[in-house]
């Protein structure tokens, strides 16, 4: 099965933005990735998801088997799937990919975010990169030595309000000035893109 199409940045970024805003679950055309429940991350369970018979954790947290992976990932599919906790049902590998496209390093990064994001590539994209890199830099400002993913997963979630902030400084800024630093933010995310893809195959 070949690799979705890598959708255009500022169309991911502006739908994450909003299922975060109404709360809705992330919708992701996952395919037959099951990368996320392979992650290192541990998913956190609400307290009324510490009832449910049907998922097995530790008192907080999802178990994991020996390889890592989620306890509930059964012959390459979830055996919860319908009843797995919110934690997974908004979590959009995406995010990272749209927080992280500037990163140089990210552990534990979920690359598969990565194949579903095409890097920065115009005006409107560079205006919403910068967006959330600067919510980025401000949330580790806030938090010293916050979790790389936390942060970034926390950064995709930027307001309409912070891209039109971030628009109208990119268009104040001479013309020259503008072209390098829209360079630059390209040049840096499609250097990332290249590693993350280089690695996952």
């Amino acid at each position: 099965m070949s690799a979705p199409k890598p959708l255009k940045f500022a169309a991911v970024a502006r739908r994450i933005a909003r299922d975060r805003a109404s709360g809705a679950p992330a919708v992701v055309d996952c395919g037959i990735c099951t990368r996320c429940c392979r992650e290192p991350q541990r998913v956190a369970l609400a307290p009324g998801e510490l009832a449910n018979p049907a998922l097995r954790h530790d008192g907080k947290h999802l178990l994991r088997q020996p390889d890592g992976a989620c306890t509930h990932l059964v012959d390459g599919a979830c055996e919860v799937y319908g009843e797995r906790p919110q934690a997974c049902r908004k979590f959009d590998c995406r995010s990272l990919a749209v927080a992280l496209s500037s990163a140089l390093s990210a552990p534990g990064v979920t690359r598969a975010g990565f194949a579903r994001v095409a890097p920065p590539r115009d005006a409107e994209d560079v205006a919403y990169a910068t967006a959330v890199h600067r919510r980025l830099q401000w949330i580790v400002g806030q938090s010293p030595g916050v979790d790389a993913v936390d942060a970034g997963y926390a950064a995709a979630g930027i307001s309409e309000d912070e891209v039109i902030l971030a628009r109208r400084e990119l268009a104040a800024m001479p013309p020259a000035e503008r072209a390098r630093w829209v360079a630059e933010q390209v040049r840096t995310a499609a250097e990332f893109w290249c590693k993350v893809n280089d690695a996952r195959e």
